[in-house]
């Protein structure tokens, strides 16, 4: 039966180079995680049988579960839920290992600002043209990049297209759908040899949004072809070193300047210029 249901089960990351099931195996250690918090209530280490009675998995099952052979089925892992306080459900649900974040322009660490929030939409409803985002912490420029991906495909009418490229391993944030990631990729060889494995599916789209995250304004030639695809779609380039305005030419262009609010570090402030 495990062979037959590893056949059947969809590997969701099939088409990206970070894979999601080897990078994050999350069902495996939120069964671990519950397993440690249900113990610590109990004030002992539960046994294999006292784990049957409660969820109704068998010894075997739970050991290769906890040993990362197999997925954890949804139901047991509700059961191990059921039996934490409220408080303690939502303090795991709220590490960043098991629920990722999903940054849109509406989410709250860029709404406390509902003028600079309409500024963006109007940005990323441009069809071509290039929007810089920079700022010296790496992560902010991550959040901003994708969410403009998420933000372009929800705010589209048409379901306009979002392709990409980013350097980044999406273990802290919710993908997506269409862009590329890699694990961590800071190498500019290898850079250079994943995006021309790539970027000629992308370059020919028309009216996409495209995201380019991480460090591929090192590249040769990268200019070059921002300024050909910018003619027909918008291309969003996250850079942590900071854009180079003078890149785009004529093409119409934005700069996003991020950075955290002092007194409250969850929230970005956004600075937008028109170039």
């Amino acid at each position: 039966m495990k062979k037959l249901a590893a056949k059947n089960t969809p590997d969701l990351g099939a088409h990206l180079p970070w894979k999601f099931g080897a990078g994050l195996q999350r069902g495996t250690r939120l069964l671990c995680r519950l397993r440690a918090a249900v113990d610590g209530i109990s004030g002992h280490v539960l046994t294999y049988e006292e784990w049957f009675d409660a969820i109704g998995v068998a010894r075997s099952t739970f050991c290769d579960w906890v040993k990362g052979d197999g997925e954890p089925s949804p139901e047991a892992l509700l059961r191990m839920f059921e039996l934490l306080p409220r408080a303690l459900q939502h303090q795991i649900l709220d590490e960043p290992t098991f629920l990722r974040c999903r940054p849109v322009v509406d989410h709250p660490r860029l709404s406390h600002d509902p003028s600079m929030v309409s500024r963006l939409k109007t940005v990323i409803a441009k069809t071509e043209g290039v929007t810089w985002a920079r700022a010296e912490r790496e992560d902010l420029v991550t959040f901003m990049a994708t969410a403009f991906g998420h933000s372009c495909r929800i705010l589209s009418p048409t379901r306009r297209e979002v392709l990409g490229l980013d350097s980044h391993a999406p273990d802290w944030f919710v993908p997506v759908p269409k862009v590329t990631y890699f694990d961590n990729v800071q190498h500019i060889q290898k850079l250079q040899i994943e995006f021309e494995k790539v970027w000629p599916s992308i370059r020919n789209s028309k009216g996409a949004l495209i995201i380019l995250n991480g460090g591929w304004s090192q590249l040769p030639n990268f200019a070059e072809n921002i300024r050909a695809v910018a003619l027909h779609s918008h291309v969003v380039v996250g850079d942590k070193l900071g854009p180079r305005p003078e890149q785009t030419g004529n093409i119409p262009a934005h700069i996003l300047t991020l950075s955290a609010e002092r007194l409250a570090p969850e929230r970005i402030q956004v600075g937008i210029q028109a170039v």
